[in-house]
């Protein structure tokens, strides 16, 4: 059986999707098995397992023999990866498809990367087999800016002319289905995931504006802007000042590599953002 945490976030419900699509025996572990049922559906099988909360994880993990592990992205990220990890190996778990990100590195100049780089160091620590995946920002990140879209026709981007291999959510799901449905091929691997294109925020306008109909626009801010608006969306000052570290990277033509890893283990293309723009145009149009 398989174990999914986080598993009503955007990566962890992707994951329980693909899980039900391919017919794979699993459970949802979460903080509340209520609401997960609610969001992800009665046909899913949910257990209370909570990461912040060792001594919960020892019923939750009973008869799990493969675990995604998603954790947090914070200060907690590490913590509680060594938590769950040491109940995985008490629990008999077989093997750990661990969720990273690209940029993972004890030297990374973002901390995000370190939290998940000390994260890995405890996976490739562990005596359990591991797999680890390393994805590149998401297209569904684009969601948080779907008010200003529908409202004013407009996103807002301090990235500049940089370009970046956007991957959609489901793909990482559905790649982290595959490796846990068969994990003996993937011991001791760690995957770049990015989507099949680099695309500028133009090019992401211009998409969205065939889905939508209506002409979108990239509203090109100062750093200083997009700061403030994380802080009035509530955002956490580390978390500011990685975006906007990335958002200059980008800005650098730094981040738009496109990495073919994905494509080989889905067996297909990566989902383009034109499919990702017509999927979620609803949600656009608010």
């Amino acid at each position: 059986m398989i174990g999914v945490t986080g598993s009503t976030g955007t990566v962890g419900s992707a994951v329980v999707g693909a899980l039900s699509d391919l017919d794979l025996d699993f459970v949802a572990i979460t903080r509340d098995p209520e609401a997960a049922v609610q969001r992800l559906g009665t046909h899913v099988r949910a257990v209370r397992g909570d990461l912040a909360d060792p001594g919960s994880l020892a019923e939750a993990l009973a008869g799990v023999d493969a675990l995604f592990l998603l954790t947090p992205g914070g200060p907690a990220t590490v913590e509680q990866a060594g938590a769950a990890l040491d109940a995985a190996s008490r629990a008999g778990v077989r093997h750990v498809v661990r969720l990273s990100a690209l940029g993972a590195d004890q030297s990374a100049p973002f901390q995000i990367g370190r939290w998940h780089a000390a994260a890995e160091e405890k996976v490739r620590g562990s005596a359990i087999p591991w797999t680890i995946l390393q994805p590149d920002a998401f297209m569904q990140n684009l969601l948080a800016s779907a008010p200003s879209i529908s409202e004013r026709g407009e996103f807002y981007s301090a990235r500049g002319d940089g370009k970046r291999a956007l991957i959609d959510a489901r793909d990482i799901g559905a790649a982290a289905a595959a490796v846990l449905g068969d994990t003996t091929p993937h011991r001791g691997a760690t995957y770049r995931l990015t989507g099949g294109e680099a695309l500028g925020d133009e090019h992401v306008a211009e998409h969205l504006s065939d889905a939508l109909g209506r002409t979108i626009r990239c509203v090109p801010v100062p750093p200083e802007a997009v700061g403030e608006g994380m802080r009035a969306a509530g955002l956490p000052e580390w978390l500011i000042a990685d975006l906007l570290l990335l958002d200059e990277f980008t800005a650098k033509g730094l981040l738009g590599s496109v990495d073919p890893t994905l494509g080989e283990l889905l067996g297909r293309p990566p989902l383009t953002f034109a499919r990702f723009a017509r999927d979620y145009a609803e949600v656009f149009r608010g």
